[in-house]
């Protein structure tokens, strides 16, 4: 929880480096963070090291968890850029509550609940959370709006982008989970820490056509070139692959958590810490990076009652 609400961090700290650029290291953080993971912790223990479950998987499966890392990559690229333009305090929420609205549809379609009444109260609940965040980053912006010049204002993006991309991240992220899932699937399934290195592999492929399309159609600013790359800092550098080392340690976390046994592992706190990511965000948006400092009128109620609505929401679908 600390790894996936943290990366967010370093992008913020990487001052105006694009998102573009930054996720380009955050990739290759990825990658080489699940490599070692995969070759230290995935060959202790009693059971199967990643290498005798490379010689038993299938190619199927290793094919679900690249595809399965193209979504976490195109979605958290997109949640990237939403941090961009409407900050952690907002993107992460929405992105996340999307997520877990439309998981819990799948599963009335695929897997009944076991407390119906608790998940349809929980995704409204999280509607409600969407709404609320939604009105406080639109009343937030026009109020630093009324500080700038008339051609300032025009160049400043609406609230409504923002928004618009966090939640196609949390769609895109919607279909990770399945496709894990299928990768881990029968005898031949991959292990956790082989998930890991095939999703990072594929996350880090679709890094480079994805970015040609966000340089050259920006969802803000200017179009750039992968030159620009080149005159990055150290610090940013460094910064874009301590978020990939970060977000790859949650998600490797996160996957070896659940392939414990049953009987180790209560669902409900394990569904009610993955998924508390925003509450940690929107803290460090809050806290570290002053998002809504000065923010008047309704702007900090309408924060305040997003928040409790997402916890509210959650809670209920970590018990349904």
């Amino acid at each position: 929880m600390i790894c996936l609400a943290g990366w967010a961090n370093t992008q913020k700290a990487a001052g105006k480096w694009r998102f573009e650029l930054y996720y380009i290291d955050f990739g290759l953080g990825m990658l080489l963070f699940a490599l070692a993971l995969a070759l230290t912790f995935g060959s202790l223990g009693s059971d199967l090291s990643v290498e005798d479950n490379l010689a038993i998987a299938g190619k199927r499966n290793m094919a679900y968890a690249m595809v399965a890392g193209a979504a976490f990559s195109l979605s958290n690229m997109l949640l990237a850029a939403a941090v961009s333009v409407a900050g952690m305090s907002v993107a992460f929420p929405i992105s996340f509550a999307v997520t877990m609205i439309l998981g819990a549809f799948l599963n009335f379609i695929f897997k009944v609940p076991a407390n119906i009444p608790y998940a349809v109260v929980g995704m409204l609940f999280l509607l409600g959370s969407i709404t609320t965040m939604a009105f406080a980053h639109a009343g937030n912006l026009e109020e630093m709006r009324k500080n700038l010049t008339p051609a300032a204002r025009r160049r400043r993006d609406s609230a409504a982008k923002g928004i618009l991309l966090s939640c196609i991240s949390g769609f895109f992220m919607t279909l990770f989970i399945p496709l894990v899932d299928m990768s881990k699937a029968s005898e031949i399934g991959l292990g956790p820490y082989t998930v890991g290195i095939f999703m990072a592999l594929g996350a880090f492929l679709i890094i480079f056509p994805l970015n040609l399309y966000f340089m050259n159609l920006p969802v803000s600013g200017e179009s750039i070139n992968f030159l620009l790359y080149t005159k990055g800092t150290m610090k940013q550098h460094f910064l874009g692959f301590l978020g990939g080392l970060m977000a790859s340690a949650g998600m490797i976390g996160v996957l070896v958590a659940y392939s414990a046994p049953k009987q180790a592992l209560s669902l409900m706190s394990a569904y009610a810490l993955t998924h508390a990511v925003p509450l940690l965000s929107i803290a460090f948006g809050m806290l570290v990076w002053k998002e809504f400092s000065g923010a008047t009128g309704k702007t900090p109620l309408f924060l305040g009652l997003g928040g409790l609505l997402f916890a509210a929401g959650l809670g209920c679908l970590a018990i349904a």
